[in-house]
C-alpha cells in the first residue's frame, strides 16, 4: 500500500533507513533500561509525534503521489483494485486512475514481491 510506504510501514524492502531505525530502537531499548520511566515516557511522545507527522503528511499529500504515480500511464492500461467486498478486481477506467477526482484507499494498493 502506498501509503503504508510514505508511513514507512513498509517492512519488504530494505534500506540503510532501516539499519538507523534498528540503531535507534537499540538505543531507545539501552535509554529505557537506564532510566526506565522518564524515558520511556519521552520515547513514546517522540514515537507518537513521528506518526502523527508521516499521517498528517499522508493526509495532505496523497492525491499529489497519486498524480505523481500515474501520470504517464497510458490511457488504455488496466490497474488492479480491491472490491469493497475485499475482492480484487481490474479496471481500465481511462488513465490508470490519473482522472480520478476521490481516490479511495484501495487505489493505494502496491503489489509487494517476496
Amino acid at each position: 500500500d502506498i501509503g503504508d510506504i510514505v508511513r514507512g510501514k513498509d517492512m519488504y524492502k530494505r534500506t540503510e533507513k532501516d539499519e538507523v531505525k534498528e540503531d535507534k530502537v537499540v538505543y531507545a531499548k539501552y535509554i529505557i533500561a537506564s532510566h526506565p520511566k522518564q524515558k520511556r515516557i519521552m520515547q513514546m511522545k517522540m514515537d507518537l509525534e513521528i506518526h502523527k507527522i508521516k499521517e498528517a503528511w499522508w493526509k495532505v499529500n496523497r492525491d499529489q503521489v497519486w498524480k505523481a504515480i500515474t501520470c504517464e500511464a497510458p490511457s488504455k492500461v488496466d490497474y488492479i483494485i480491491k472490491n469493497t467486498d475485499g475482492s480484487r478486481g481490474i479496471t481500465s477506467q481511462g488513465y490508470s486512475g490519473r482522472n480520478e477526482t476521490d481516490v479511495t484507499t484501495n487505489l493505494d494498493y502496491v503489489l509487494n514481491k517476496r
